[in-house]
């Protein structure tokens, strides 16, 4: 841009230029009129668009369709201002891709950060909702990409400082809501409003107040209402160091079941996982609860594998109860700490996993 105002100066100078080669007396009047005219003429060109992005995170498109739709729209404008040029990108980029060349560049660094720290789910999260903006081009920029931005490098931070687990899951949580949310729309003139998609729970994840989850569907993504979201435990989905875990039945649950339910996880989780004992379980739907369960805390050398033993032994401890007592110490002979509750169909959740589905 500098360049291409060095030229139209210097032939404003020089219809001012005396024969002599030195300035007159009209210096003042004759360049204003001869930029004028200049400028009134110029069109740039798709080259020059790009030597403009070149310093700039838009660098990476070589899109020719990309960079003349964006020298047409200059010279319809005939502003070819640093401003202007700027927001004539974005306008085309969040028409194309659904997101600016700025918002790609605080994606990436999300993206770059969330994978150094190994946090592959929440990487994910944000791949997938890059997908979203991309299938749907014209639905405008995200409303926190700021809020992202920040996020990312408090986790860059802790990173550099050594962080403790539950840091790192701290601000994962904050980052949780943020991905979770949808239908952004732009309201910059002639792009129409779309319609809202409702979250499919396999690319973005389902809201727990969203009547399909309270009315018992499963999901394979569920997002709680303080922003934790929760993975289906299934086939190349395993759980990686979670802080809670989610059951949900095949029918409604009452408040004495989910306790009994939980008391049974309790019970295989001490056995297998060996650390600290579960929480209280909190029911987030009709059909299921929530229990912490802080697996950073186990005094297991495998956690993944205690946790596989967790999983295969719960259908049968829900059946027949932990073992009877075969002394008088604890209890009479016989007797259990956990009587059974019976056959249950169930899903298992947690915020953490590690996912290979893709």
């Amino acid at each position: 841009m500098r360049a291409f105002v060095s030229v139209a100066a210097a032939n404003a100078r020089e219809a001012a230029r005396h024969t002599s080669g030195k300035f007159g007396e009209q210096v003042h009047a004759a360049p204003s009129i001869e930029l004028h005219r200049y400028a009134a003429d110029l069109r740039v060109d798709a080259d020059f668009v790009a030597n403009c992005l070149a310093d700039g995170p838009g660098h990476q498109t070589a899109d020719p369709l990309i960079l003349e739709a964006i020298a047409s729209r200059l010279n319809a404008s005939r502003n070819f201002s640093d401003a202007n040029i700027r927001e004539v990108t974005d306008e085309v980029w969040r028409e194309s891709y659904g997101y600016t060349p700025e918002e790609s560049a605080d994606y990436q660094l999300a993206l770059d950060t969330l994978n150094s720290l190994g946090e592959t789910s929440a990487a994910k999260s944000v791949q997938s909702y890059v997908a979203g903006l991309e299938s749907h081009a014209g639905l405008g920029d995200f409303p926190d990409v700021e809020a992202l931005r920040q996020v990312a490098t408090q986790l860059e931070e802790l990173e550099t400082c050594g962080a403790s687990p539950e840091d790192i899951h701290d601000l994962r949580q904050q980052l949780s809501p943020l991905l979770s949310r949808s239908g952004a729309s732009s309201t910059r003139p002639g792009l129409s409003k779309p319609e809202r998609v409702d979250p499919d729970g396999r690319t973005l994840p389902v809201p727990v107040d969203d009547p399909r989850v309270q009315g018992g569907q499963v999901f394979d993504k569920i997002v709680d209402r303080d922003g934790t979201e929760f993975f289906r435990r299934r086939e190349h989905v395993w759980p990686d160091e979670p802080y809670a875990m989610r059951l949900q039945a095949n029918r409604p649950l009452s408040a004495q079941e989910s306790e009994h339910l939980a008391q049974l996880m309790g019970y295989a989780y001490a056995a297998e996982v060996r650390g600290e004992r579960m929480g209280t379980p909190q029911m987030d739907t009709p059909y299921s609860f929530i229990v912490p369960a802080d697996t950073t805390k186990s005094r297991s050398d495998d956690v993944g594998a205690a946790l596989s033993r967790f999983e295969t032994g719960l259908p049968q401890l829900f059946k027949a109860g932990s073992p009877q007592r075969t002394t008088n110490r604890s209890g009479p002979v016989g007797s259990r700490l956990v009587e059974p509750f019976g056959d249950l169909t169930f899903e298992l959740f947690y915020d953490s996993v590690s996912d290979e589905s893709w």
